[in-house]
């Protein structure tokens, strides 16, 4: 018993403390109302003091005070249509009963669906990494379809250039076995072989050399291709290997360049020392790519000096027909741009010099294009009696025989007459009676 009664003492405490809240935000309210139109009447008075005269300043007050009621009343109106649209909307908003059990028959499904689903995030190490390959194949399938369908032209125009390279190929290996070199010596400078192709070949250019020269070495023509420098290569013939280093290549390129190289010039142009340079000569020595006598360098396929110029003067005459044939096909193509330019000016200037079809014409065509339907008729006149008598006359004239003509002229022609007469005295009538007739509308009105 006496917990029941603490807990309905504590429920009735509990109420009282509500209804007090809600009368002491009810007295709030009501003060804050007040305050306002306080406020409102303060306002009031100053307008009316400030803009109305000192003889009409009761009444503007007056005025003034209902329109501010009317003001508080309408607003305590709209609040009060407020509350209740608001009501009405979540009562809307709420639905009926077989709404909310579709809703939650919808729910249960759903969550019936995919309770046994799991969640896409990789749980362990394992599936985080087959998660990673199976995209990083799907990415690379991706790249190979854009390679594909981006350089699919391009494979294209590279068929009929890699024909050309192969059978050129052919051609090189053939000239190479010709002249004995393929077994004369294991490797061969670009320049000798460009000799040997320019003098041999035609319809080749410089910048296809290094490319087929690529292609034999990709198809074992060819041991290897050796970069001494950008403007200086070895290609090794097949069955000869060799390896070498920056500071032999540097030495195999005065051997080259120069016309005599030995070891007093070899250390002016590179500053090594004596023993070094000596080192890096035996090691070449050794590897059987140079010969070291009488303290001259020289390697056997680089051929004399005088073979070398020739070489180099060949390929660089090549080079200059090259580039005169590229500028004479731009000028050529500069000129029948320039043609082709005053062709079609001049044809402009024709145009603009021919005489432009007349309004006439124009119109004659437009009406030609567009029928006209539905149009009136045409209404024709009736010719009078008088020229109907005429034109019978004339025709019984013109169906008379010459033999009548002569007899009956003069017999037609006073026919003629009297019947212009006749004709006349009718016209003459017909006008009296349509006179006749004004003057008794006249007296009728």
């Amino acid at each position: 018993m006496e917990i029941a009664t603490l807990f309905l003492i504590i429920f009735l405490l509990i109420v009282c403390f509500v209804i007090l809240i809600v009368l002491v935000r009810q007295i709030l309210l009501l003060i804050q109302e007040r305050n306002l139109l306080k406020q409102r009447g303060k306002e009031i008075e100053d307008i009316g003091e400030k803009y109305t005269e000192e003889k009409g300043k009761h009444d503007a007050k007056f005025k003034m005070k209902q329109i501010s009621e009317i003001i508080s009343e309408t607003e305590k109106e709209i609040e009060a249509r407020v509350a209740k649209s608001v009501e009405v909307t979540k009562n809307k908003i709420k639905g009926t009963k077989e709404e909310k059990q579709i809703i939650e028959k919808a729910g249960q499904q759903y969550q019936s669906f995919f309770s046994g689903l799991r969640s896409a995030i990789p749980e362990t190490d394992e599936e985080r990494n087959r998660d990673m390959g199976d995209l990083q194949n799907a990415i690379s399938v991706l790249e190979s379809l854009d390679e594909d369908s981006y350089k699919s032209h391009k494979k294209r125009g590279d068929i009929g250039r890699g024909m050309f390279y192969d059978q050129m190929s052919r051609r090189i290996k053939k000239i190479l076995t010709e002249n004995n070199l393929d077994t004369e010596f294991r490797f061969l400078p670009e320049q000798h072989i460009k000799y040997l192709i320019f003098s041999n070949l035609k319809n080749i250019k410089d910048e296809d050399i290094l490319p087929i020269l690529k292609i034999m070495n990709d198809t074992g023509l060819f041991q290897d291709i050796i970069e001494i420098n950008p403007a200086f290569r070895l290609v090794l013939l097949p069955e000869n290997k060799i390896e070498l280093e920056n500071t032999e290549k540097v030495l195999l390129t005065f051997a080259y360049d120069l016309e005599k190289l030995n070891l007093d010039t070899l250390l002016e142009k590179t500053n090594w020392k004596r023993e070094y340079a000596l080192e890096i000569i035996n090691n070449l020595v050794r590897k059987n790519i140079i010969i070291f006598e009488d303290n001259v360098i020289k390697v056997a396929s680089f051929g004399t000096p005088d073979q070398r110029k020739m070489w180099n003067k060949c390929i660089e005459e090549k080079k200059q027909e090259e580039k005169r044939r590229e500028e004479e096909n731009i000028r050529r193509e500069i000129e029948r741009k320039k043609q082709f330019k005053n062709k079609i000016e001049k044809k402009n200037q024709e145009l603009r010099k021919a005489p432009k079809p007349s309004e006439q014409i124009k119109k004659e065509k437009e009406s030609k294009k567009v029928p006209d339907f539905y149009a009136r008729p045409s209404i024709k006149q009736l010719p009078s009696n008088k020229e109907k008598l005429k034109t019978s006359i004339k025709s019984e004239v013109v169906n008379i025989e010459p033999s009548q003509e002569k007899t009956d002229s003069e017999s037609l022609e006073s026919n003629i007459d009297n019947l212009d007469e006749e004709l006349e005295n009718e016209i003459e009538q017909e006008d009296m009676t349509e006179n006749e007739q004004k003057e008794l509308n006249l007296t009728l009105d």
